[in-house]
């Protein structure tokens, strides 16, 4: 899947006409519909979980709280998920409702309209995503409820 780079929202959001010289996508568009499989060997996260340097795949469920601290890796974010990134290579969709926390480390983040999304760094690349899909097929049992 191919993905368009945009700046974030919230800066296009306050620049208005510049807005659209710089790349930004115009008001009320410009944004893509994202869908993504959650692998049957996503790990679960319902309460609080960090990851130190193993990487890995991981589902974070509503109240669930996941800090990758480095590694490699993918996570799919629940609306009522929080996610903070201290380091590492991450791969990141945030449904509606999500929280995540950017701090350090590269990765793209697709990131669904009303997502809390704050992402600090210059290897961090955001896709605003109009809609998010996880296609639950493969997805663990029983997963989020």
């Amino acid at each position: 899947m191919s993905h368009r780079r945009l700046p974030s929202l919230a800066v296009c959001s306050t620049l208005g006409v510049i807005a659209l010289l710089c790349g930004c996508p115009p008001a009320g568009g410009g944004a893509e519909d994202c869908s993504i499989t959650i692998p049957a060997n996503a790990q679960v996260v319902d309460d609080i979980v960090t990851a130190d340097a193993s990487g890995g795949i991981y589902w974070v469920c509503d109240g669930g709280n996941l800090t990758i601290n480095n590694g490699e890796v993918e996570v799919f974010a629940e609306s009522g998920a929080a996610v903070t990134t201290n380091g590492g290579t991450v791969d990141l969709w945030a449904r509606a409702g999500a929280n995540v926390t950017a701090n350090a480390g590269d990765g793209e983040y697709n990131i669904e309209a009303g997502a809390n999304f704050t992402g600090y760094g210059a290897g961090i690349t955001e896709v605003a995503c109009s809609s998010l899909t996880f296609d639950l097929t493969d997805a663990p049992e029983p997963g989020c409820d």
